[in-house]
């Protein structure tokens, strides 16, 4: 039986997970004694908090972080909802997924993206 790609998407959470896990292994590395953290990254520029994390600041990159999330429309300052199908019949999902897309484009509350396998 063949199986319908799952969604996957990037998430807005990343950096604070990222600010998270930095924040735990730059703790650790300086415990005991005087440590360093080398971080390695394909992208090295400086984006909006990257001086926060570096220095610990959560209150900075909170405030970076929200300010970002608001101008982009995502949560906390919206809801986000994922509907998923799964049948046996690819192109019987597609229809169905994509009669919800139309519907709930009808309703001006709604910005829908996708449908996307």
């Amino acid at each position: 039986m063949p199986r319908i790609s799952t969604f996957t998407s990037p998430t807005n959470r990343a950096p604070e997970r990222t600010f998270a896990l930095l924040t735990q292994v730059c703790g650790r590395s300086g415990r005991a004694r005087d440590g360093e953290a080398i971080v390695q990254t394909y992208s090295p520029q400086p984006s909006g908090g990257s001086s926060s994390r570096a220095q610990h600041d959560y209150d900075g990159f909170a405030r970076v972080e929200l300010q970002e999330r608001r101008a982009l429309g995502w949560p906390p300052f919206t809801r986000l909802v994922m509907l998923g199908a799964i049948g046996h019949s690819r192109r019987a999902v597609e229809a169905a997924i994509g009669g919800w897309a139309t519907l709930l484009r009808a309703d001006a509350r709604f910005d829908v993206l996708g449908p996307a396998p």
